[in-house]
């Protein structure tokens, strides 16, 4: 049975609380003028904290650095029954390498079977080119949530980032923001190879909105889509990365091959004229046959009587049980 949730929202009462309590911890931080101090404070009683199994930290529009970043760090290495982090870090004084040092002390976190990380920091020359590099020894983990948007990561950061994911039979979801990035079609060809490495991966989320994925990179997209055996549920945005009837007429093809998908959520825009989408779309969608779930927003200039098609295309599909159009 589910452990109720003890909810925090201020620092204060967390400190006061009786750490052997803890165990199904949220603790709400955001625009709290949190600074490196407070975050000791807070480090001193999370690493008394024995039996916290979750843990949920907002710590969104704070003042901390790197030094109360640090603590934490350090302080969930002595949580020895921690199962879950749910941690954000939107909006502070951070770099990318306080973020990658962070991610390097959960590697003692031997339990820890799901993360989920927010982190805005901008990646620049200083950057270690192997900044995710220690998520390849978080084994246990069977679901990672990355937010990574407006970081300046490039193909080398995201390639590294999937050659740590590699060959992991536990992973049965993986989610990662990139919204605004510089990503190519190798970073993407990269991150797709090493994904499909993991056997076992069932949800999948890409946001890959406003980079340089192109036609190469969507179409290399889908052809590693073709190797996940298990995928049922898919989400994915691809709007504004210059992609064409090509890329997505592959993509397409590709989908209608992974005969387990019964969910797909989908947010596209291209540029390419709204016919060839519209082909593309309503002969796409009829050969999922396991289909079950889709969301579909297209940021395009279907016409009237396209949008129409569409929609009565989709309706027909009889295996639908949520249909939700945004066209």
């Amino acid at each position: 049975m589910e452990q109720q949730k003890q909810i925090f929202y201020n620092l204060t009462d967390f400190l006061n609380s009786e750490p052997s309590s803890n165990t199904n911890v949220n603790l709400y931080l955001n625009q709290k003028q949190i600074n490196d101090e407070d975050l000791l404070n807070l480090s001193s009683i999370l690493e008394k904290c024995n039996n916290l199994q979750t843990f949920a930290l907002q710590l969104t529009r704070n003042i901390f650095g790197t030094q109360g970043v640090s603590s934490l760090g350090s302080a969930l290495v002595n949580c020895h029954s921690l199962q879950s982090l749910d941690i954000n870090f939107y909006y502070n004084l951070i770099n990318a390498q306080c973020v990658s040092d962070f991610i390097s002390s959960l590697e003692k976190c031997a339990h820890l079977q799901k993360l989920s990380l927010y982190a805005d920091c901008k990646v620049d020359e200083q950057t270690p080119q192997n900044m995710y590099s220690s998520l390849a020894n978080c084994r246990n983990l069977s679901s990672i949530t990355l937010y990574l948007e407006d970081s300046n990561i490039g193909d080398q950061q995201i390639s590294n980032l999937g050659f740590a994911l590699m060959n992991r039979s536990q992973l049965s979801t993986f989610k990662i923001y990139l919204y605004k990035n510089n990503i190519g079609p190798q970073g993407i060809l990269n991150l797709g190879s090493a994904l499909k490495t993991c056997p076992y991966l069932k949800k999948l989320v890409l946001n890959l909105s406003t980079n340089q994925i192109g036609d190469k990179g969507i179409s290399d997209l889908g052809s590693c889509l073709l190797s996940f055996p298990n995928l049922s549920q898919l989400k994915l945005n691809l709007n504004q990365n210059q992609i064409g009837e090509q890329g997505v007429r592959e993509l397409f093809f590709a989908l209608t091959n992974c005969n387990n998908l019964y969910s797909f959520d989908f947010k596209f825009g291209i540029l390419t004229s709204a016919q060839d989408i519209f082909q593309n779309l309503c002969s796409g969608l009829c050969k999922f046959i396991r289909l079950q779930k889709l969301k579909i927003k297209l940021i395009n200039d279907l016409n009237h009587t396209q949008k129409n098609k569409l929609r009565a295309k989709i309706w027909k599909m009889k295996r639908l049980v949520v249909k939700k159009l945004f066209l």
